[in-house]
């Protein structure tokens, strides 16, 4: 499938891309019956997915987030960063768009700095924390951004922008990738074909907690006690899936 954000209009009003808006109009409609914290916002740029594509390492959540202070990572210049991201012009760590220098101070540098703060710490050095940004690849169920998540029904439909996101995460199961579902499983799994019995998916242990550490981190697929499950989970990552060349083929010894 091409990519449909090859041509997506981020300085657009409205910043719903054209394939998505009947199913957007549709969503919302259903969504502002039962309040505001839903909606999806057309007034923020979209969001599918960054870092890279041929990742080992695919981390998997439901939709950005809406905050008061979301406007500090929609500026012009950050917008732009954005629009590379999208179009998979990025190399290399900085294709880990929200961990650029230039986004420091704003809501989704503080997160994900939060996030990976436990990864960091397995990667001290600077060379090392650039090889294991490299190595990363971050996509939303969908790219709209709301104040809380709630999942489409099959009424709904499918964004079909998201159609491109899925394809990117079925190619990383070819490829033996290590995907870590941080939200939205359920509706991840329906999305993708063949993700609820991959043997390579791992979860975490607690959604609500950002962090991706060795005590939140959890594999479910091979029947190990709880604390060999989150060790196995924590080996997979940090010696197999940062260390290894991205899209490279490669398995622990167990």
């Amino acid at each position: 499938m091409e990519n449909p954000w090859l041509d997506y209009d981020f300085k657009a009003e409205n910043m719903v891309h054209p394939l998505d808006r009947e199913i957007f109009e549709k969503v919302n409609a259903r969504f502002s019956k039962s309040g505001t914290k839903h909606v999806l916002s057309s007034k923020n740029v979209a969001l599918p997915y960054f870092g890279n594509p041929n990742a080992n390492f695919v981390l998997l959540y439901a939709n950005p987030g809406l905050k008061e202070d979301t406007y500090l990572e929609e500026t012009s210049e950050l917008s732009q960063l954005f629009d590379q991201a999208r179009k998979h012009q990025l190399n290399g760590s900085s294709a880990f768009v929200f961990l650029q220098s230039k986004f420091e101070g704003t809501p989704g540098f503080k997160w994900w700095s939060e996030a990976l703060r436990f990864v960091f710490r397995r990667f001290e050095s600077d060379w090392a924390r650039e090889m294991a940004l490299s190595k990363m690849f971050s996509a939303e169920i969908h790219p709209y951004k709301s104040s809380e998540y709630k999942p489409l029904n099959n009424k709904d439909g499918v964004f079909p922008t998201a159609k491109y996101t899925y394809e990117l995460v079925s190619k990383a199961m070819e490829r033996g990738a290590v995907i870590l579902i941080g939200r939205a499983r359920d509706d991840w799994f329906e999305a993708v074909p063949g993700l609820s019995t991959y043997n390579k998916v791992i979860y975490l242990s607690n959604p609500r907690q950002k962090a991706i550490s060795p005590d939140n981190v959890i594999d479910r697929t091979r029947g190990f006690e709880k604390e060999q499950a989150k060790n196995y989970a924590w080996q997979l990552i940090t010696k197999e899936a940062l260390i290894a060349d991205p899209g490279a083929e490669v398995s622990l010894p167990f």
